[in-house]
């Protein structure tokens, strides 16, 4: 046993320092935060139609028309034609008269005046109003690990 010792070589001083220096380890906890989603409440929304009268004034309009019969009695040559004054369409009325040549004569013009009138038409008519309540209900809390636990 003794030649096994001296057959070794003295230790060298970097190994007595290797010996004397101890590694230790640093250990740290680390915190991982999750979510569970948790209902605590529900939202109930309720929708109701009801019809309501309501008053509703349109503006129209419509066309008057005014007949006027005008003596004339007027010898002409030929036709007069249709003509318009303003807001007035004239159409000239004729007939022959037996004369010694024959002429046209104007026996009378009827004259229809054109007038736009409006006035208000109310009416009463049906509309649709929608209601909505919203009402809020509380559940127990409960969070995914109690589910899954159970």
């Amino acid at each position: 046993m003794s030649d096994d010792l001296e057959s070794q070589p003295p230790p060298s001083a970097s190994a007595v320092e290797d010996e004397s220096i101890a590694t230790v380890p640093v250990i740290a906890e680390r915190a991982i935060v999750t979510k569970d989603l948790v209902e605590v409440a529900r939202t109930v929304l309720t929708k109701t139609v009801s019809e309501e009268a309501q008053t509703v004034d349109t503006m129209l309009s419509r066309d008057d028309v005014h007949v006027e019969r005008v003596p004339v009695n007027v010898y002409v040559d030929e036709a007069p034609p249709v003509r318009i004054e303003g807001e007035t369409t004239i159409f000239p009325v004729m007939r022959e008269v037996a004369v010694v040549v024959t002429k046209l004569l104007v026996v009378e013009e009827v004259r229809i005046t054109r007038r736009i009138v409006q006035h208000v038409d109310r009416q009463v008519i049906p509309t649709r109003v929608e209601h909505v309540t919203v009402e809020r209900v509380l559940t127990s809390p409960r969070s995914k690990r109690d589910e899954h636990d159970h």
